[in-house]
Parts: C-alpha cells; sequence; structure tokens
C-alpha cells in the first residue's frame, strides 16, 4: 500500500479503524521477513545496501535501523516493512551511482556480440571507450546502475537487428556467448539467472521444430523482409536450421518468400 498518497492514506487509515475495532491493530511487527527480503534483494542482483534503499523508497536512515542488528532495533512499524517487502530489482529506480551487480550487463554486451556487434561499435553508441565495454564484459564484478542502464536501453534497441560483422558473432557464438532471444528480461540481471538453452548457440540443437517455427513466424510478423541468414542470427542458429524448421512444419511458403527476400536483398 502506498500511502504517500491521498488515496493511499485514507486506505491505511480505514484499515486501521478497523483492524483497532476488532481488537487486531498491531502497528509494530518483527523486521526479520524483511531483514530476509533485503539479503535476498542482495544476493539475487548484487545490490548494494543503499540500492536496496533506494528501491523501497525508504530514507537511508529508517532502513539502516531496520537491516542492521547493531542498532538494537526489535520491532518495525508495519508500513516499513510492507515498503521494504514491496521492493523489486528495477534499474530505472536506482540512482546512477549506487552498485549493481554485473551479470546482466556482461550478458546483454556478450548477447549484442553474438549478433555481431564489436566493442567499438557498442563503445561509441556508449560514450565510452571499447577497453570500458571489454572490462564490462569480461573483468569486473560490479558497475554503476546508470552503466548497467544505458547497456541495458542499448540492448533494448539493438537486440532484434543483426549487427554488421558477421565473423564476429560467428566468434562470440563459438565461445558459448548467448543471443538476446536466450535471455527472458526476469532472468537476465539475476546472478543465478539461467538462459533458455533449448537451442544451442552453434548449432542450434534442441527446440522442438514447431516451437522454432513459431518463432520464426513470430519474426517475420515484425519484418517481412528478414531472409534465413538473418533469422538464423536473430535467433543464434544457421540458415539451413531456419530452413529445416520451416521444412518439417510443412511450411514452403514461408521458405520461398525467405528466399525471394535473398534475392532481391542481393539485387
Amino acid at each position: 500500500m502506498n500511502t504517500s498518497t491521498p488515496a493511499g492514506k485514507t486506505e491505511w487509515q480505514r484499515q486501521m479503524r478497523r483492524a483497532k475495532a476488532y481488537g487486531r491493530w498491531q502497528p509494530f511487527v518483527d523486521p526479520a521477513p524483511a531483514v530476509e527480503h533485503v539479503h535476498a534483494l542482495r544476493n539475487a542482483y548484487g545490490l548494494s545496501y543503499d540500492a536496496v534503499a533506494a528501491l523501497s523508497g525508504l530514507p537511508t536512515v529508517t532502513f539502516d535501523r531496520v537491516v542492521f542488528p547493531a542498532l538494537g532495533v526489535q520491532k518495525i512499524r508495519r508500513e516499513t516493512a510492507e515498503k521494504i517487502l514491496a521492493a523489486r530489482f528495477d534499474l530505472d529506480r536506482l540512482p546512477d551511482s549506487v552498485l549493481v551487480d554485473v551479470a546482466g550487463t556482461s550478458r546483454r554486451l556478450r548477447a549484442l556480440a553474438a549478433l555481431g556487434y564489436s566493442t567499438r561499435q557498442i563503445g561509441d553508441e556508449l560514450g565510452i571507450r571499447r577497453q570500458s565495454v571489454g572490462t564490462l564484459m569480461h573483468r569486473t564484478r560490479r558497475c554503476s546502475a546508470g552503466a548497467a542502464r544505458a547497456v541495458r536501453d542499448l540492448y533494448d534497441r539493438w537486440s532484434m537487428t543483426p549487427g554488421p560483422d558477421r565473423r564476429l558473432a560467428a566468434t562470440a557464438r563459438a565461445k558459448g556467448w548467448l543471443p538476446p532471444l536466450a535471455w527472458d528480461d526476469d532472468v537476465i540481471d539475476r546472478i543465478d539467472g539461467q538462459p533458455d538453452t533449448s537451442t544451442d548457440p552453434v548449432l542450434g540443437r534442441g527446440m522442438p521444430h514447431e516451437e522454432r517455427t513459431a518463432e520464426i513466424l513470430w519474426l517475420l510478423e515484425a519484418d517481412r523482409t528478414l531472409t534465413a541468414e538473418l533469422l538464423g542470427l536473430r535467433m543464434g542458429i544457421s540458415a539451413s536450421g531456419i530452413n529445416s524448421a520451416l521444412r518439417k512444419s510443412d511450411r514452403q511458403d514461408i521458405i520461398d518468400l525467405l528466399e525471394r527476400n535473398a534475392r532481391d536483398g542481393a539485387a
């Protein structure tokens, strides 16, 4: 419940009066569940205490009194506990300077490499050196929320468009770097997040041809000019894998469309 708004405060007061009338009013609660939630967020996303405080919307001094046992707090206000328990990872709510785990940022950058984007291109777009892009990919444990947000926004813009360097894309996939379609938005930032490995990043094994065909059709809804090669880059498989799935699904019409698109692109 958001008690910072007039409507939220009115609802909170209504619930308080009702609870008092029934003898169930407990303005103070055990802080343990809230503290456990703070630690769960820190462990899942590598967040600093300041970052979790920002996500909860609480003043730092109030937040610190809850999570640090040395301050000796035995009970906390119910609304304070509710705000902490409602906190969820959201890059857009974090100040630029607070630290987050680099996992999501590294995965996004590697996924862009698997599409064919170089560290120089990415760095130019982000306004940083290519060496800094490499550090975010390989050689750091945490980064600022501002950097993570900038990479996420670039990833969102480029993740459905193959990059210009096909050799780089092949090299990245050979390293096991997964394309964007392997990562769901709700797991990519978690330290323990697992990709969808139903497609092999190099050979494209594992996904049933019906599912692969459905994914192809979904991509073609957004762009009817795609070729089998471009679809393969987006999905992390070969052009022959695209055509094989379509043949097994008896979609010669789509194979014909992709071949026409390839001829038109070469003309």
